[in-house]
C-alpha cells in the first residue's frame, strides 16, 4: 500500500475537470464535467460499482449502470464501503455494503453495480446526499430531509433507534426548510434557509454542539448560534467533530465572518491549539483580514480555505427556472432540446422545475406542504407560451416535448408519490400545450388519468388541495383538459366505461376543489353531450338500485346541466307514477290523485285534502301523492292536460302568501317572502284553516314538492336561503346579503376591519331579538368578545341564526312537508340554486328567444301583419306585463329553467277580425289570435285578455 504525505496529482484524472467528489473510508469517487462517474480505492464490498468485490483499484474507472447505459451523473457521496450517485435526470443509484439498509433499496442485500434507481426516491428532486458510516441522509430541492440505514444513535432523526431500509421523511415539529446537510460517522448537521443549524445522532464527544454529551434522536437546533446572533453560512462534519462558518447579524459586529468548531479534538482537528473536546461551538482564531470561504472535514482533520470565492458543489439535477426556456431559445437551442428531453422525461426533474423562489410568496417552494405546491404557475404558463412561439420556427421542438412527456406519463402509474412535493408534476403536465389535442394524444391522457386515479387517498387529497389553491385561469385549464378528454371519449362509437369512469373520478376531485375555492363555476363542469351518448333512464335506474356498487353518472351530478337534471326528475316522476298506478289497479282504487276544488276556496279545499295524508287516515297513504295529479274546478268545464294544474298552483300560491293566512310576510328591504313573526303554536284567528301553524307550514312544503313533482312552476318569492335549508346546506354571508343587504354588507365590513376597529365595536356573541331580549349565538356567548380571530365564526353563527335558527320551527315543518312529496333520489342531485329554478322557473323573460321558437298555425306565418304587430307589442311590454302574458298563455309567470326557447309555443288563427279576445290554451301553450284589422285593436284586446287571465278559456 502506497501512502503520501503531500498532495499529488492523480494522473488518470489529469485530463478531466472534476465538478464533485467524495471520500469514503477507503474508496473515492469523482464526477467530471461531462457527467462521467469515476471510482477508485478499496472494493471489498462492491463500493466501486464495477460489478465485483475482488478487484480494488488504484486507477479511476468509469461507472456504467447494469443495462449498459451511461447516464450523466451530477453528484456523488461515499460512506463506509457504499456509494450513492445522482444523475442529471434525477435518478438516484446506490451500491456497496448494505448490512443496515443504508442503500435505501428496501432490503439488506448489497449490490456491486448500479442496477436500478431507488424507487422510493423516483419522484423526489434530490439536491444532495451525505453518508455516515452506515447511514444515508438526503436533501430535496425544497428543503426536506430523508434518511435510511443504521440508527443505533438516533442518527436517522426519527425520534427512535429503529433502522430504515428505505429513505424516510424526517418529520419536524414545526416547518423547517433545509438547504445544506453533512454527516459524520454517527451524527448529522443540517442548515436551514435562515442560517440556523440542527444536529442529531451520536454526541459522545459533544459533536452535536448542545453543551452536553447527550445524543439526540431528532433534529435539534443548536441554540448557541441563535444566542450569539450568528447566521451559519456553511457546515461540515468529520467522524466525531463539526465545523461551521458564520456571519454576525448583530448590530455590533454585523457582517463579521468567523469559523466555529466543536466535538472531538483528540487529533487537534478543532484548530484551537490543543486536543481538548468541546460540547459548545468555539471560534477559531484566524489571522486578521482572512475571510473564511471554504471548509471541509476528513475523519480526524479539518480543512479551511480563506479568501476564495470560487463556486463549489458541482452540478444539480436538470430543472427549468423562470425565463430559462426563453433565454435558451435565444442563445442555445441545442441545449434547450437536450434539457427538454431530460426534464420532461423525469418526474424528479419536473418536480424541481418552475418553482416559486420568492421567500415572501405564500407559495414559496420551501414552504411546500399538503396545501402549498411551491409551483409558480405563471412561470409554467409563460414557459409553454415561449415554447409554442419557438415551435413556429423549430417544428421538431414540440415533437421532443411530446415524446418526453409521453414517456414520463407512461411511467407515472409506477411511481410512488409519498410527499406533497412529488405531486407538482400533475400541476405542470396539464399545462403542456398538446394536452388539449385530445384526438392525437388520447393515449397519454388515458395514462395521466389512470395515474391520478391510482394515487393513494392521501395523495389524492393533497392534489385536491393543490387544485383548490389554483387561481381560476389555471383551475380552468385542468377542467378544460379532462372535460375535453371526457367529451372525446363520449363521442367514440364504442364507450369504454372503464376509462370514462376514471376521467369522471378525476373531475370529481377537481369539482370538490373548485367548489370549495369558488375558482370555477359549477356550470362549467356540465357535459351536455352526455344526454346524447348515454341512456339516461337506464343509468338512473342502475343508480337507484345498485346503491353505489356500480359506476353511474348519477353519482356525479355536476356532469349534468339543467336540461339533464330536469329529465332525471321527469324519469323518476314517471317511474313513481307508474308504480302507484299499478298499485292502484291491484288495489282497485283510483289511478289518479284527483283534487276537486272551488275556485273561491282553493286554499281551504287543497289544505283540507292534503292534511288527510299527514294525519294517517285510512285511504290517504302518503304514497298516493305520487299518483298522476288531475285537477278539476267545481262548476267549470275543462280537461286537465296541464293547464288546470298550473292554474291551481298559481291560485294556491297567491293564497299561501295572502295576509289573511299570515304564514309569510314581506321583508321591508328586499320584499322577499319570509316566515311571519307570530306564535306558531296557535292557529291564526283570521284564517279559516284551524289546524296548528306547524301543520300549515308542513302543508306549504307539500305543495311546493307536489308542484315540482308535477312539473308546475310556482310564483314564489323566497330568498335562496330557504332552498339551501331544504337541501341541508349551511347558511352563508352571501345568503344574508341577498336577504338583508344592509345587515349582510355590515357584517362583511366587520370582517374586513382591523383588530382595533373590531374591538372598538364592542360586540359579543349574541344578537338582539325582536322581543328585546339577547340571544346567545353560542354557549356563554354574551361573555365572548368578537375579535379578529373569531369574527368569521361570529358572522357564520349570525347568518345561521337569522336565516335558520330564528325560524327553525316553521322551516323544519316546511322542509318535512317538502320531502314528504319529494322523497326521490333525483331531487337530492339538485343544488339549492337549481331547486329554486325548478320550483319557480327563471325570472329572465327573453321574448326574442320565444319568438324564434314560435310556430304558426291555421294560415298564419311570421310575415302576417297581425303577427308582426303582436311581437312589436309584447316586446314593448314592461316586465310585469310580460309576467302577466306568460301567466295568460302558459299558466306560469316565469320561464322554464332553460329559458323561453324551451317552451313549445304556437299562435293559431282563430278567424277574421272581430271583437273577440285572444284565447289561451294553457294545456298546450297555444294562443288563439283573431286576425285583427289594426295594431290598435290587437293591443287593446290582448291587454284585456292578459289582465283578466284567471279561469279556463276567455271568450
Amino acid at each position: 500500500m502506497f501512502y503520501s504525505c503531500k498532495p499529488n496529482l492523480v494522473p488518470a484524472l489529469e485530463t478531466f475537470v472534476s465538478v464533485d467528489c467524495s471520500l469514503g473510508t477507503s474508496h473515492s469517487a469523482v464526477v467530471t464535467n461531462n457527467g462521467t462517474l469515476l471510482t477508485f480505492g478499496s472494493n471489498e464490498s462492491g463500493e466501486l460499482g464495477i460489478g465485483s468485490t475482488d478487484l480494488s483499484s488504484d486507477k479511476p474507472r468509469a461507472i456504467h449502470i447494469k443495462d449498459g447505459n451511461s447516464p450523466k451523473f451530477v453528484k456523488v457521496a461515499c460512506g463506509d464501503r457504499f456509494t450513492y450517485a445522482i444523475c442529471e435526470d434525477g435518478k438516484v443509484f446506490s451500491w456497496g455494503l448494505n448490512w443496515n439498509g443504508q442503500l435505501g433499496r428496501g432490503d439488506f442485500l448489497g449490490v456491486t453495480i448500479p442496477d436500478s434507481p431507488i424507487l422510493s426516491l423516483a419522484c423526489h428532486a434530490i439536491k444532495a446526499i451525505t453518508c455516515g458510516q452506515s447511514h444515508s441522509l438526503f436533501l430535496t430541492v425544497s428543503g426536506f430531509l430523508y434518511s435510511c440505514g443504521s440508527n443505533n444513535f438516533g442518527q436517522l432523526g426519527h425520534g427512535d433507534d429503529v433502522k430504515r431500509v428505505r429513505p424516510t421523511l424526517i418529520e419536524m415539529q414545526r416547518p423547517v426548510s433545509f438547504c445544506e446537510i453533512s454527516s459524520g460517522c454517527f451524527h448529522n448537521l443540517a442548515r436551514d434557509s435562515e442560517g440556523n443549524v440542527y444536529s442529531w445522532g451520536s454526541n459522545s464527544h459533544g459533536q452535536l454542539g448542545h453543551g452536553n454529551e447527550t445524543s439526540a434522536s431528532s433534529p435539534t437546533r443548536i441554540e448557541f448560534f441563535v444566542q450569539q446572533k450568528l447566521k451559519v453560512l456553511e457546515l461540515a462534519t468529520g467522524s466525531r467533530h463539526s465545523i461551521a462558518t458564520t456571519e454576525s447579524i448583530g448590530e455590533d459586529f454585523k457582517g463579521l465572518r468567523a469559523i466555529y468548531t466543536w466535538g472531538c479534538g483528540a487529533s487537534g482537528q478543532l484548530g484551537h491549539g490543543n486536543t481538548k473536546s468541546l460540547c459548545t461551538p468555539q471560534a477559531i482564531k484566524a489571522e486578521q483580514g482572512n475571510i473564511p470561504t471554504f471548509i471541509s472535514c476528513g475523519s480526524e482533520f479539518t480543512l479551511v480555505g480563506f479568501n476564495n470565492e470560487g463556486e463549489r458543489g458541482g452540478s444539480e439535477i436538470s430543472a427549468f427556472s423562470a425565463g430559462e426556456i426563453e433565454n435558451l431559445g435565444k442563445t442555445n437551442l441545442s441545449l434547450l432540446y437536450h434539457k427538454i428531453q431530460v426534464v420532461f422525461m423525469s418526474a424528479s426533474c419536473l418536480n424541481a422545475s418552475f418553482l416559486d423562489v420568492d421567500p415572501q410568496s405564500p407559495n414559496y417552494h420551501r414552504l411546500t406542504n399538503q396545501f402549498i405546491s411551491g409551483v409558480h404557475m405563471p412561470t409554467v404558463r409563460q414557459s409553454f407560451i415561449h415554447l409554442v412561439q419557438l415551435y413556429e420556427k423549430n417544428t421538431s421542438l414540440m415533437n421532443v416535448l411530446a415524446n418526453s412527456t409521453g414517456k414520463l406519463v407512461q411511467n407515472l402509474g409506477n411511481l410512488p408519490f409519498s410527499h406533497p412535493s412529488t405531486l407538482r408534476v400533475f400541476l405542470i403536465l396539464v399545462e403542456v400545450p398538446w394536452m388539449l389535442q385530445v384526438a392525437q394524444f388520447n393515449v397519454v391522457l388515458e395514462q395521466l388519468t389512470r395515474a391520478i386515479v391510482g394515487l393513494s387517498s392521501t395523495a389524492k387529497q393533497i392534489l385536491k388541495n393543490f387544485w383548490m389553491k389554483l387561481s381560476p385561469e389555471y383551475a380552468g385549464r385542468v377542467l378544460q383538459v379532462f372535460k375535453g378528454y371526457l367529451e372525446y371519449l363520449l363521442s367514440s362509437s364504442i364507450l369504454d366505461r372503464t376509462i370514462i369512469s376514471s376521467v369522471v373520478l378525476v373531475m370529481d376531485i377537481l369539482h370538490q376543489a373548485t367548489h370549495e375555492s369558488k375558482s370555477v363555476s359549477h356550470e362549467k363542469f356540465a357535459v351536455p353531450v352526455l344526454l346524447q351518448r348515454i341512456n339516461l333512464q337506464q343509468d338512473f335506474e342502475n343508480w337507484r338500485e345498485s346503491a353505489g356498487r356500480v359506476f353511474s353518472f348519477c353519482d356525479y351530478p355536476f356532469l349534468f346541466d339543467s336540461t339533464a337534471k330536469q329529465k332525471l326528475l321527469g324519469i323518476e316522476a314517471s317511474l313513481q307514477m307508474r308504480e302507484q298506478v299499478l298499485r292502484a289497479i291491484l288495489q282497485r282504487t283510483s289511478p289518479c290523485l284527483e283534487l276537486v276544488v272551488h275556485r273561491e276556496r282553493v286554499f281551504d279545499d287543497v289544505m283540507n285534502e292534503l292534511v288527510n295524508y299527514i294525519s294517517g287516515l285510512d285511504g290517504f297513504p302518503i304514497c298516493a301523492l305520487k299518483k298522476p295529479l288531475v285537477v278539476k274546478f267545481r262548476g267549470e268545464d275543462g280537461v286537465d292536460d296541464g293547464g288546470l294544474k298550473r292554474e291551481l298552483f298559481y291560485l294556491l300560491t297567491e293564497k299561501i302568501f295572502d295576509k289573511e293566512h299570515d304564514l309569510f310576510q314581506l321583508t321591508p328591504e328586499t320584499y322577499f317572502s319570509w316566515f311571519s313573526d307570530i306564535d306558531h303554536s296557535q292557529p291564526h284567528s283570521a284564517a279559516s284553516i284551524t289546524f296548528p301553524r306547524e301543520t300549515q307550514y308542513k302543508l306549504v312544503g307539500m305543495v311546493i314538492g307536489m308542484a315540482i313533482y308535477n312539473h308546475v312552476l310556482l310564483n314564489l318569492h323566497f330568498p335562496n336561503a330557504l332552498y339551501r335549508a331544504l337541501m341541508d346546506k349551511e347558511m352563508r354571508l352571501k345568503d344574508l346579503v341577498q336577504f338583508q343587504p344592509s345587515v349582510g354588507k355590515g357584517l362583511q365590513q366587520l370582517m374586513d376591519m382591523s383588530d382595533k376597529d373590531i374591538e372598538d365595536c364592542d360586540l359579543f356573541f349574541d344578537i338582539p331579538t325582536k322581543n328585546g331580549k339577547l340571544h346567545e349565538l353560542c354557549p356563554n356567548g354574551s361573555n365572548i368578545r368578537v375579535s379578529k380571530t373569531n369574527v368569521a365564526l361570529y358572522v357564520q353563527l349570525y347568518c345561521q341564526y337569522v336565516l335558520y335558527d330564528s325560524v327553525k320551527l316553521q322551516l323544519t315543518a316546511l322542509k318535512e312537508g317538502f320531502w314528504l312529496t319529494s322523497n326521490g333520489k333525483a331531487m337530492k342531485l339538485l343544488r339549492a340554486e337549481e331547486l329554486e329554478l325548478f320550483a319557480c322557473g327563471s325570472p329572465k323573460l327573453d321574448f326574442h328567444a320565444l319568438q324564434r321558437v314560435t310556430k304558426y298555425i291555421n294560415g298564419y306565418t311570421d310575415k302576417t301583419p297581425v303577427i308582426n304587430w303582436f311581437w312589436e307589442e309584447v316586446h314593448g311590454y314592461s316586465y310585469e306585463q310580460k309576467r302577466n302574458f306568460m301567466l295568460f298563455v302558459t299558466g306560469a309567470p316565469r320561464a322554464p329553467m332553460q329559458g323561453l326557447s324551451h317552451i313549445p309555443f304556437a299562435i293559431q288563427k282563430s278567424g277574421p277580425h272581430s271583437d273577440r279576445l285572444p284565447v289561451a290554451h294553457t294545456c298546450y301553450n297555444i294562443l288563439d289570435l283573431p286576425e285583427y284589422a289594426s295594431r290598435k285593436d290587437l293591443s287593446e284586446k290582448l291587454l284585456i285578455a292578459i289582465n283578466n287571465s284567471q279561469g279556463f278559456g276567455i271568450v
